[in-house]
C-alpha cells in the first residue's frame, strides 16, 4: 500500500486519534479523517495547529 503524505498549511487546525483514525478538526467541526496506517508524512506549517500526544 502506497502511504500518503499530509499537509496542513492554509488555515489551523486539531489533529486528534480516535479509533485508529487521523481526525482533522476545524472550528469544532471534523472536517476530515484518514486511517493512520496509510499515513507516510505529516508536514504542519500553520502555527496555530494543534495536535493531541497520540497524534505525534
Amino acid at each position: 500500500m502506497i502511504k500518503r503524505p499530509l499537509e496542513i498549511s492554509r488555515e489551523p487546525a486539531d489533529l486528534a486519534v480516535h479509533i485508529q483514525q487521523l481526525l482533522l478538526k476545524r472550528a469544532g467541526q471534523i472536517v476530515g479523517s484518514i486511517p493512520c496506517e496509510e499515513i507516510g508524512l505529516v508536514v504542519v506549517d500553520h502555527p496555530q495547529t494543534t495536535y493531541t500526544h497520540a497524534a505525534l
